[in-house]
């Protein structure tokens, strides 16, 4: 498994707003695990 990003509650994880799946290597099929803490 590979961390490909966070979700932060406040301003500063704008960084990665940008970028869709596919540009992360994701495709069609592929499963992505979601984990809420």
């Amino acid at each position: 498994m590979t961390v490909v990003g966070k979700t932060l509650s406040y301003g500063n994880g704008r960084l990665d707003d940008g970028k869709a799946l596919a540009d992360l290597g994701f495709e069609i099929g592929d499963y992505l695990d979601v984990a809420i803490i």
